[in-house]
């Protein structure tokens, strides 16, 4: 079971704490004056890196972000294609909706 989930956002990497253990990390490593996005904190990459690494030596478990969306997803409205990736040609125009 993961302890924080984290959702990557490109230049910025959201890291939420789901357990009990994730929360007393944090309160223990993370000082009061940082960024939070409602009950996530938002950090740059390389600060992750490090978080991930004190999670493996404390025992801690996390997902690995997946890369962000770099592209435009159309959708055909007809349901004969559920997504085609930044074409909407692969379906007929008039059926493409932009996801």
């Amino acid at each position: 079971m993961s302890d924080f989930y984290l959702s990557n956002h490109g230049a910025l990497i959201g890291v939420r704490p789901v357990s009990e253990a994730a929360s007393v990390w944090v309160a223990a490593h993370i000082p009061a004056n940082v960024l939070w996005l409602g009950n996530m904190l938002v950090a740059t990459p390389s600060y992750v890196g490090l978080f991930m690494h004190a999670w493996d030596v404390e025992g801690l478990g996390y997902n690995q972000p997946s890369a962000p969306r770099t592209y435009n997803c159309f959708r055909c409205r007809d349901g004969e294609m559920s997504c085609v990736y930044g074409d909407p040609f692969r379906c007929d125009w008039g059926k493409a909706q932009n996801d």
